[in-house]
C-alpha cells in the first residue's frame, strides 16, 4: 500500500455512496460483490474480505475483482490516484511483489479451472459407473466390480471435497494426483 494511504480511501473512490460502519478494526459494509441483507464486506487499512465467501485480499485483488482487471492493470490504476506516472516508478520490491501477485493469480485461474474440469469428470464417471451398477447389479463387468470394490469411498470422497471442500483440501488433493 502507498504510504500513508489505506484501501478505505479506494473503496470509497469505487464505491461510491457505500454506507460504511465503523467497528473495532475497520469498516463493514454490503459487499460490492453480491446482494446482502446484511453488511458482509469487512474493509481494513491494508486489505478487505467478505465473511459471505466473495475472498479477501489487498486493494489490487480489490480491483481485480471488482473490475474484472489483471493485476498489473489495478495496480496502474492505484498507482494513477496516487500520482504515480506508472508502475516503473515502483521500487524493485514492489515490482517483484507485484509480479508475484501476477503469477499467483495465474495459479489460482489454473486451479479454479482444474478444479472445476476434474469435478465434471469424476461426477460423469461416478454417474457412468452407477447406471452400469443400477443395470447390472453384481453381473456388471468386473472392471466396474473392481472399481466400485477398490474405488468408490477415494471417488467419492473426491467429489465432496471437491463440491464442499477448503481450498486447502482440493490443493492436498490436486498434489495428491500428482503423487
Amino acid at each position: 500500500m502507498v504510504k500513508g494511504k489505506d484501501f478505505t480511501e479506494i473503496f470509497k473512490a469505487y464505491v461510491p455512496g457505500a454506507k460504511l460502519r465503523r467497528v473495532q478494526k475497520g469498516y463493514l459494509t454490503n459487499c460490492p460483490f453480491h446482494s446482502d441483507k446484511s453488511p458482509s464486506f469487512m474493509i481494513y487499512r491494508d486489505g478487505w474480505r467478505c465473511f459471505a465467501g466473495c475472498g479477501h485480499g489487498d486493494a489490487v485483488d480489490f480491483l481485480v475483482k471488482l473490475n474484472n482487471q489483471r493485476p498489473i492493470e489495478a495496480a496502474k490504476e492505484i498507482a494513477g490516484m496516487y500520482g504515480f506516472a506508472d508502475v516503473n516508478d515502483f521500487t524493485p520490491k514492489q515490482r517483484k511483489l507485484l509480479a508475484e501477485k501476477q503469477r499467483e493469480e495465474e495459479l489460482l485461474k489454473a486451479f479454479r479451472k482444474w478444479e472445476r474440469e476434474t469435478f465434471v469428470r469424476l461426477v460423469g464417471f461416478r454417474d457412468t459407473i452407477q447406471k452400469t451398477l443400477d443395470t447390472y447389479g453384481l453381473d456388471a463387468p468386473e472392471p466396474v466390480l473392481e472399481i466400485v470394490r477398490d474405488y468408490w469411498p477415494q471417488l467419492n470422497h473426491c467429489i465432496e471435497t471437491l463440491a464442499t471442500g477448503t481450498d486447502e483440501e482440493k490443493l492436498a488433493l490436486f498434489k495428491w494426483r500428482l503423487l
